[in-house]
């Protein structure tokens, strides 16, 4: 998705996309998750509401559960970017019990203007990095600080989100023609911590997938190309990573054009979450029943018994149409993420997006296991509420 930071009125929506054609979104759907609080669920069994995530405009929510930090394993962290009085923040949200309710417990100020931040994500080291220990916890975004080259900050916490400092830059662009965006981080079998990214710097490629690795989380290499497509118009980009129960590590992203609508979701594979197979294949595309396919901003999680479970902005029909439940359904993958995906009501049921409405409405949902069998998911999207942007969470339970 082709982004333009564009500076906030006081309390007005803050617009991080400027978004290529119609979106579309899958009907129908099988059951498999039911809505376990709140409101009636509607008809697709999706939560018509979903509740509050703190009182401020936001966008791009991300979610972890924390699980190498000793007696603070188990508690869930949010956060999502916002703005006050015409600065960037990242207030922090804690829940100890299991996503049914947050409270607020610290907040990541960069010290950025509003306009210049976008797209930040969480990260909990599962080991050692250098001399990062195990459980320290990353937060990065891309950071456009007035006519300097776009960067990809990092900043770490020693105390569960609590308080911040800055650590080091994993990126930055090369020109102020092209930015880097969405930085997102995984540890590799090696234990090298990777950042990966989506990069608009090369004037080859309009964007591609990128990793830069650390062995210490404050000396980064020369990024790699993770996605880098023959199409000059191709635009893969919105990298995440995470490690299946089998060992192996699932990446998904999305394929936008200059061109056209299409903005597809792909995935592929990695033995060691390093070795990708070749940049220049666009990768597995995820397809639900009836040949419906998501589209935009994919998140996924993966529950204990080893099923992805994947969200997105839109989904579209076989012929490229919005389906009837654009905004409301999940896909389940049950195979590691090969062959057929099945839909789900999700948790939370957002309004459908629509082209003049921009980057709010369920851009970039995050998903969090949860439930004392780990099965269940916790969603956190965003929707327009009173024309300002806010973000809103629920859960829901697997049923047979």
């Amino acid at each position: 998705m082709r982004r333009t930071l564009l500076l906030a009125a006081a309390g007005a929506m803050v617009l991080v996309a400027a978004l290529f054609g119609a979106y579309a979104v899958g009907s129908g759907g099988s059951s498999g998750f039911r809505a376990v609080d709140g409101a009636s669920a509607n008809a697709s069994g999706a939560k018509p509401a979903g509740t509050a995530l703190g009182d401020q405009q936001a966008q791009y929510p991300w979610a972890i559960r924390l699980q190498h930090s000793g007696e603070a394993n188990g508690r869930i962290l949010a956060t999502h970017t916002s703005f006050v009085n015409g600065r960037a923040e990242d207030p922090v949200f804690e829940s100890t019990d299991d996503g049914k309710t947050f409270s607020r417990i610290g907040t990541m100020a960069p010290g950025m203007s509003s306009e210049n931040l976008c797209c930040t994500s969480l990260f909990e080291l599962p080991k050692q990095v250098g001399e990062l220990p195990a459980g320290t916890l990353l937060w990065s975004g891309s950071a456009n600080d007035k006519d300097r080259p776009m960067s990809l900050p990092v900043w770490r916490s020693d105390d569960h989100g609590r308080t911040w400092s800055q650590l080091s830059t994993c990126a930055t662009s090369p020109n102020n023609e092209g930015g880097v965006w969405e930085p997102t981080f995984s540890v590799d079998d090696s234990g090298k911590l990777n950042c990966y990214f989506s990069d608009e710097s090369d004037s080859a490629h309009s964007q591609q997938v990128m990793r830069s690795s650390s062995s210490d989380g404050v000396n980064w290499g020369p990024p790699e190309e993770v996605v880098s497509l023959p199409d000059r118009n191709a635009r893969p980009g919105m990298p995440v990573v995470d490690q299946l129960p089998d060992g192996r590590y699932f990446m998904t992203y999305e394929i936008c054009t200059t061109s056209g609508p299409d903005c597809q979701v792909k995935s592929r594979t990695s033995p060691d979450g390093r070795n990708w197979g070749d940049p220049a294949e666009p990768g597995t595309a995820i397809v639900g029943p009836d040949g419906r396919k998501p589209g935009h901003t994919p998140k996924f999680a993966v529950t204990s018994d080893g099923r992805i479970v994947l969200s997105g902005m839109t989904l579209h029909n076989a012929d490229g149409s919005l389906a009837a439940d654009n905004g409301k359904v999940l896909l389940v993958n049950s195979s590691g993420g090969e062959g057929r995906w099945e839909e789900v009501p999700a948790p939370v049921a957002a309004v459908e997006p629509d082209r003049d409405i921009g980057a709010c409405n369920n851009y970039s949902p995050a998903l969090i296991p949860v439930g004392d069998d780990g099965n269940s998911v916790l969603e956190i999207t965003t929707r327009e509420k009173s024309g300002t942007c806010r973000a809103f969470y629920g859960s829901a339970e697997a049923t047979p």
